[in-house]
């Protein structure tokens, strides 16, 4: 991705913009997080997914403390320039998806809970 596309990006006020992680060879969505300027840099150069941690308000490196890193292989952008798809490969055979920890109720569309 080159700079000139970097800066067409639409961030937020807070200076983020949602990315969505995609498993590039099941499709399957593992999580949606929010990159700033620094943490898409420092993906495009590692290799590596980054985030921006709106609860720790600090970059956060996927993997850095459970050893498993996500490879990022595509980076696209949507129509609007404002959300993120990183399409990659998971680095670790253990690691779990983020939606694997916890079941909400299940709704189906037009019936209500």
């Amino acid at each position: 991705m080159s700079d000139a596309i970097i800066h067409t990006l639409k961030f937020d006020r807070d200076g983020l913009i949602p990315t969505i992680v995609q498993d590039r060879v099941t499709g399957e969505v593992l999580m949606l997080a929010y990159m700033n300027g620094e943490s898409l840099e420092r993906t495009i150069q590692s290799g590596e997914t980054w985030f921006w941690s709106r609860s720790r308000g600090e970059l956060w490196h996927k993997g850095a403390t459970s050893g498993h890193t996500q490879k990022v292989v595509d980076i696209r952008l949507d129509c609007d320039d404002d959300t993120l798809l990183g399409q990659g490969v998971l680095a670790s055979d253990r690691w779990m998806d983020g939606w694997g920890g916890r079941a909400a109720p299940a709704v189906s569309p037009g019936r209500s809970r």
